[in-house]
C-alpha cells in the first residue's frame, strides 16, 4: 500500500466516523407524513360517518373484516396517508 492510498484510506475513516458520531435530526411532520412509516395518531375525519366500526376492509388480508374487530396499530396502519 502506497503512501497515498495509506491517507486516501485514512481520510475516508475519518469521514465515516464524523458522519456516525454526528446526532441524527428529529424528523419534521412534512418528513414523517412523506414517508411510508405508520404514524402515531389519526387526524379527526372530515365528515363523521354513523356505525364506522361496521365498516369493513375492502382489501388486503383484513378483507371484510370490521373496523371495530381491528387493532390500533392496525387501524393507524389503514389510515395512514401513502404517497
Amino acid at each position: 500500500m502506497t503512501t497515498e492510498q495509506h491517507l486516501e484510506l485514512l481520510t475516508e475513516l475519518r469521514a465515516i466516523r464524523a458522519a456516525l458520531e454526528k446526532p441524527k435530526p428529529m424528523l419534521s411532520l412534512t418528513t414523517a407524513t412523506a414517508t411510508t412509516a405508520t404514524p402515531d395518531t389519526l387526524p379527526l375525519p372530515a365528515v363523521e360517518i354513523l356505525n364506522a366500526g361496521d365498516v369493513q376492509v375492502h382489501f388486503g388480508k383484513n378483507k371484510d373484516t370490521p373496523l371495530s374487530a381491528l387493532s390500533d396499530k392496525q387501524l393507524l396502519w389503514y389510515g395512514a396517508d401513502r404517497p
